[in-house]
């Protein structure tokens, strides 16, 4: 414990401590006068020994449910409820009561559940975080024939390449409601290939909502299905994002993480920049070649993402000073070996102007 304050009080800055009483053993040299409940009210030169402190941290703040409840729903439809409460700790929740089939998580206290028929259901939600009480809400929902909630639509916004085989699926919903609907994860709300859960939402809120989530993926099918109803991601060029690159070519970028290139083809450079090969197919090889299409490459990469300076595998892209060539037009050729056995030459024109 160290003395802070210029009146030689001693701090416990930082300390997070659940309720409950504590022994601390301090040990003090010189006059200082006493914190809490020390026994002393000071010490001298000649009292260094150890003295006991009772510390009783602030307890929590007991739990109250503070959102009104859905007290409606329709049969057959999926029903939700977010029940919010204050409290310190942050409570976490459980059915006390409620109907077959209805469920909470515990953690964001959002209530699922589909009603198979009609009639009345009481239902009783709890809050605990260990502060006496238990808070609690009892409430009755009423099911109907109505509201009939319209199926939610699962929307692909764009796919954004990447590079490398690289993508990344930009997705949104249309809940043509005009109420929150709730869809728990499973098989009504999952993606196809597994992981079923990719960080798509379980809340709908109503209208057309756009670029909710990104799921990363390898360019092969991508299904998020909602209720039967799919959007698919794939590598098809239709579905590219605006800020994607270039499907395949020589790129080059003034950062070393590769990020914003554009193509080298036609560019003006000056100064260091991070030159590379992308290809949304797969590559087990390229030969770069500067201002030549023979001899001896000026570099061989074996690994994507495909470097016209060497760079160690998983590295961020180390820079080619264009000080070294002179200003005027000069020309990258690569040789790419495809791993489907293809081998295809490429070239792109630049110009350098320091």
């Amino acid at each position: 414990m160290a003395l802070t304050d210029g009146q030689g009080f001693a701090r416990l800055d930082g300390v997070a401590l659940a309720p409950g009483s504590y022994t601390l053993t301090a040990y003090f040299n010189g006059a200082i006068p006493g914190i809490g409940t020390l026994e002393d009210q000071a010490y001298t030169d000649a009292q260094t020994s150890g003295r006991t402190l009772i510390i009783n941290p602030a307890p929590g703040t007991a739990p109250q449910i503070v959102s009104p409840p859905v007290t409606d729903g329709g049969q057959g439809q999926p029903y939700s409820y977010r029940v919010v409460a204050s409290g310190t700790p942050r409570p976490s929740f459980a059915l006390a009561n409620a109907p077959s089939g209805m469920v909470i998580d515990a953690q964001s206290g959002v209530i699922f559940w589909t009603p198979s028929g009609q009639g009345s259901y009481q239902v009783t939600v709890a809050a605990t975080n260990g502060v006496p009480d238990t808070a609690t809400q009892t409430f009755t929902v009423v099911v109907g024939g109505q509201p009939q909630a319209q199926p939610v639509s699962p929307v692909l916004e764009c796919v954004r390449y990447l590079g490398s085989g690289n993508y990344v699926a930009r997705f949104g919903y249309n809940n043509p409601n005009s109420f929150e609907v709730g869809i728990a994860l499973g098989a009504a709300n999952t993606f196809t290939p597994a992981p079923e859960a990719r960080g798509q939402p379980t809340l709908f809120a109503p209208g057309r909502q756009v670029n909710v989530f990104e799921v990363p993926f390898d360019g092969g099918n991508l299904v998020w299905t909602l209720n039967g109803k799919t959007a698919t991601a794939s590598n098809n060029p239709s579905q590219r994002c605006s800020d994607s690159i270039s499907d395949s070519g020589l790129m080059v970028s003034l950062r070393n993480d590769r990020s914003s290139p554009v193509a080298l083809a036609g560019a003006a450079l000056t100064g260091d920049v991070f030159i590379f090969y992308t290809s949304s197919e797969r590559v087990r090889k390229v030969r770069f070649f500067l201002n030549r299409t023979d001899g001896n490459p000026f570099n061989n990469d074996w690994t994507a993402p495909f470097d016209f300076v060497n760079t160690p595998t998983g590295s961020l892209a180390r820079p080619y000073r264009t000080s070294r060539l002179g200003n005027g037009q000069h020309t990258i050729y690569v040789v790419v070996y495809y791993s489907d056995g293809r081998v295809v030459q490429e070239s792109a024109t630049f110009t350098v102007a320091n």
